[in-house]
Order: structure tokens, then C-alpha cells, then sequence
């Protein structure tokens, strides 16, 4: 016969063993929830976005107003003024670049009598943080150009203001970019465009392939300067010569800087 210590004993270990195995199933529920909920989320903000991406010159553009402006980099259509880009549902359009800044590597296109095109709009890329999801669509090494579909990557916000040579402010991300990508957008899971993806490291010089590293040119910085690509067609950077400087890397207070360490008499 079980005495009734060790008979409580019993009902408490198996207690606490059904209640913990409803508490894993609970969690498996849960995790499990939450990765349908942004499997479909990364789903409807795809669905959103390729209506306004284009190609173009075997890499990648996205519509960002309704009558046809087109924003890619300077590095995919430094070499033309007429382009021909094509949407994801076959249709082809005449554009031409009608703005350009070699220096951040943005390029602005205007499609000739475009009306009601798909578009996105520009989110804020100074309220991006570490570790928020991102999405890329573009066109890595041409594939999507045969039958004009584009490919969609996954991945997060890696850092900020990265400084890469020309790229001053760099929106790092470990979403995929190959060649074929560059002039594509890097859109939040709200479907808007935080950055025009645009370099990627790589870890061996002649070889272009993704390695987990990428950047984007912020939006806010693009749209400080849309308004002159769009009038004037080019954007004038200011440049201070005449100092020695190095550089301070980003602390969790502080952004990354520079300091001048010399003033050099010219």
C-alpha cells in the first residue's frame, strides 16, 4: 500500500510534469504563431513592393512616385542618359536620367508619360534600429530578367551609419546582396523604402558574392537631396580640405566621428 506522503509526493511530480509539458506546448504554440505571422507579413509586404520595383541595366530600380520617377544608383546608369526598365508584369517603359550624384551614388529616371504607375513611399531611416527586420528585392547576377521576376531576401538591420568610402551614413544589413541587386530598395516590413541597397563587402577583392555584409544609402538622405536631382539634375557635396583626421568608432552613447587631429596649412 502507498502511504499518503509519498502518495501526495507522486501527484506532485505529476503535477508539475503534465504542467510544465502544457507550458512547452503552449510555447511551441506560441513561437510558432509568431513565425506565421511574419512569414505571412514578409508574404504581404512582397506582394506590396515588386509592383514598383524595375529592372534596369541588369540590376535594380524602384518607383517612388506615381507619374515615374525612378531611383537607382549612379554606378548602374552612369554610362547612358536613355534607359528601358521593365516592371515585374512584363510591361516596358522609356526613361531617362534626369538627375544624378555620383558622390552618394543615387541616380534619378523619369519615365516618359507615366501616369498611376505602383509606387512606394520613403520611410524614416533615422528610427531604424539594430536587429529590425528588413527586406531586399532586387535582381542578383540578372536571374529575375527572363522572366521578370525579382528576387526577395531576408534579414535585419545589422548596424548604422557605417562610413564606406563614398558611402557617408551606410545602413548596414545581412539581408542578401548580390551583384544584379544594386538600385533595389530596402524596404521595413511597413513596405516602405529605407535605403537604396547599393555595395556589398566581400572577402576576397575579384570576387563578387554576398557575404553577409551590405549597405544602403539612408532615404532621409536621398530625400534631402531629391528636390535638386529633380530641378537642377545633379547634387554638389561640400568638402573641407586641409585637415588630418581619425576616426572614432561608435560607442553605445555615441555615433561613429571623426576628429581632427592636424590642420594642415595649404
Amino acid at each position: 500500500m502507498i502511504s499518503k506522503k509519498k502518495y501526495s509526493f507522486w501527484v506532485v511530480v505529476l503535477s508539475f510534469g503534465i504542467f510544465n509539458a502544457l507550458l512547452v506546448s503552449a510555447e511551441d504554440k506560441d513561437i510558432k504563431s509568431l513565425a506565421l505571422n511574419l512569414q505571412q507579413k514578409i508574404i504581404q509586404v512582397s506582394e506590396k513592393v515588386i509592383p514598383a520595383y524595375v529592372f534596369i541595366a541588369g540590376a535594380s530600380g524602384v518607383l517612388v512616385s506615381p507619374d515615374g520617377y525612378v531611383l537607382t544608383n549612379y554606378h548602374v546608369v552612369a554610362n547612358s542618359v536613355k534607359w528601358d526598365v521593365f516592371r515585374a508584369d512584363g510591361k516596358s517603359y522609356e526613361a531617362e536620367r534626369i538627375g544624378c550624384d555620383p558622390t552618394g551614388d543615387i541616380a534619378l529616371l523619369k519615365i516618359k508619360d507615366a501616369k498611376e504607375l505602383p509606387y512606394l513611399e520613403f520611410g524614416d531611416s533615422d528610427t531604424l534600429e539594430v536587429g529590425q527586420p528588413v527586406i531586399v528585392v532586387g535582381n542578383p547576377f540578372t536571374i529575375g530578367i527572363s522572366d521578370l521576376e525579382p528576387t526577395v531576401t531576408f534579414g535585419l538591420i545589422s548596424a548604422l551609419h557605417r562610413f564606406q568610402n563614398d558611402y557617408s551614413d551606410a545602413i548596414q544589413t545581412d539581408a542578401a546582396i548580390n551583384p544584379g541587386n544594386s538600385g533595389g530598395p530596402l524596404i521595413t516590413l511597413d513596405g516602405k523604402i529605407v535605403g537604396i541597397n547599393g555595395k556589398l563587402e566581400t572577402e576576397i577583392g575579384f570576387i563578387f558574392a554576398n557575404t553577409g555584409i551590405g549597405y544602403a544609402i539612408p532615404a532621409n538622405q536621398i530625400k534631402r537631396f531629391l528636390p535638386k536631382l529633380k530641378t537642377e539634375g545633379q547634387v554638389v557635396h561640400a568638402e573641407i580640405t586641409g585637415l588630418r583626421v581619425e576616426p572614432i568608432q561608435a560607442t553605445e552613447n555615441s555615433r561613429s566621428s571623426i576628429k581632427v587631429i592636424e590642420v594642415v596649412k595649404n
